[in-house]
């Protein structure tokens, strides 16, 4: 069963900005994901490499939602993604390390660009991975990189061939496969690329149905093909009513160390962030690449995918 449950953090280990100058919210909490989720996290990942043709030695990054009993996988962010020494920086401020078999897995190279908010995290995670032994550098770029693959349409189109117990994939809507009139409204639109000029104009790119009234662009770009619909999924909540999900970075399809987003408690998570955001859906990506006005910040706390805290046959 899974819980998020105190743990102490040392506040003198912990980052105090990991975007930008923005301050950094740590709480002493944590997730335990236990062997038998993490087994099936690995096997996700394995076949979803299989069926997109992904390099089975690229990085990922997984953005879910879990209950007691299960997870579900929201996104798989195909990049050298920031995330890396906040996963590892939590489980320094807990006490606890990887086993070495996973030092072997860190990323060597994080692409930045003039600007790019994210260097800040990139830099933690070199200092992280140099406590173990290991050098990554940081490559500046004249422009974003976007990995071809980081499309959220290789989910959707992966999703009819999962099964499994214990890591499910939301219900997903695609052009493909849906027209937009047989659409439910329960769910969040998303574009395809959350950089898509489209999205970079609108401010976001993940939102509720409900919040776009007639949604007449999100149905043109729909009926394009640029973007798709998912489920809407409650997350795990703390008992003060606050919005919990997870994040775990990946080596190829090993999970190798994550941590977990605890949202304002007026709102609703519906991906992840870094920054302080506008929008309702604090978890989404727009507000990645840039600051929005600082009305409210999500706080991280600690995940462990290794040791587990708890003797239970389990994870997400």
């Amino acid at each position: 069963m899974m819980v998020v449950e105190p743990l102490p953090l040392s506040t003198t280990v912990t980052a105090r900005s990991i975007y930008g100058d923005e301050p950094h919210y740590v709480e002493p909490l944590g997730l335990t994901v236990e062997p038998l989720v993490r087994k099936e996290l690995a096997r996700f990942l394995r076949e979803f490499i299989a069926f997109t043709g992904i390099n089975g030695e690229n990085y990922f990054r997984l953005d879910l939602y879990f209950d007691a009993f299960r997870m579900y996988v929201i996104e798989v962010n195909v990049e050298s993604a920031d995330g890396w020494g906040v996963g590892l920086n939590l489980l320094r401020a807990a006490g606890r390390t990887l086993g070495s078999e996973l030092t072997q897995c860190f990323p060597t190279d994080f692409p930045t660009f003039p600007g790019d908010l994210r260097r800040t995290e990139f830099e933690l995670a070199c200092t992280e991975f140099a406590i173990y032994g290991h050098r990554a550098c940081i490559n500046t770029h004249s422009a974003r990189y976007i990995d071809p693959y980081d499309d959220k349409i290789h989910l959707a189109r992966f999703a009819p061939h999962w099964r499994s117990e214990y890591v499910r994939i939301p219900l997903l809507y695609s052009q493909e496969i849906c027209p937009w009139e047989q659409v439910p409204q329960d769910v969040y639109l998303k574009f395809r690329e959350k950089f898509d000029p489209e999205a970079v104009k609108s401010r976001f790119s993940v939102k509720p149905r409900s919040e776009l009234g007639r949604a007449k662009r999100m149905r043109e770009l729909y009926t394009e093909g640029r973007a798709i619909a998912q489920e809407r999924i409650t997350p795990y909540r703390l008992a003060d009513g606050r919005g919990v999900q997870a994040v775990v970075m990946c080596a190829g399809s090993t999970p190798v160390t994550g941590y977990i987003q605890i949202a304002p408690q007026e709102r609703e998570a519906s991906s992840t962030t870094r920054a302080p955001r506008k929008d309702p859906s604090c978890f989404s990506h727009e507000a990645r690449g840039r600051v929005c006005e600082n009305t409210s910040h999500t706080h991280l706390a600690f995940l462990t995918l290794h040791t587990p805290l708890y003797e239970r046959n389990y994870y997400f």
